[in-house]
């Protein structure tokens, strides 16, 4: 098997999502976060898909609460990383799973106003 870098596997991904018909504003989030993750990959010198492991994960984690962003959208932004491994998986660009036993609880819904008749 061939290395595979982690740009050319988000690409390879976005490829597909494409081919699937998503909506636009899904596209645009994908390609949003895909392209983060290849960014922040390069910055770590992380040249092959089998170096988005949990260390990767926990970086992602940090970069993105430094930047003060919502639980949730920290949540659903490591969704779609684990969706970028199980898509390497299927299509051979890695061996192993990297973040095997990662464990990504759902946030707690934040609290939403209550709207009363006066």
């Amino acid at each position: 098997m061939e290395a595979v870098s982690a740009r050319k596997a988000v690409e390879a991904c976005l490829d597909m999502l494409t081919t699937e018909g998503r909506a636009p504003k899904t596209m645009t989030k994908y390609r949003y976060v895909l392209n983060r993750i290849a960014d922040l990959a390069e910055k770590r010198r992380v040249k092959e898909v089998e170096g988005l492991d949990l260390n990767f994960l926990d970086a992602y984690r940090k970069m993105r609460t430094d930047e003060g962003a919502a639980t949730k959208t920290k949540y659903t932004e490591c969704v779609i990383l684990r969706q970028l491994i199980h898509f390497a998986l299927s299509r051979n660009m890695v061996g192993a799973d990297p973040m095997k036993g990662v464990k990504m609880p759902k946030p707690k819904p934040t609290k939403q106003p209550c709207w009363t008749i006066v």
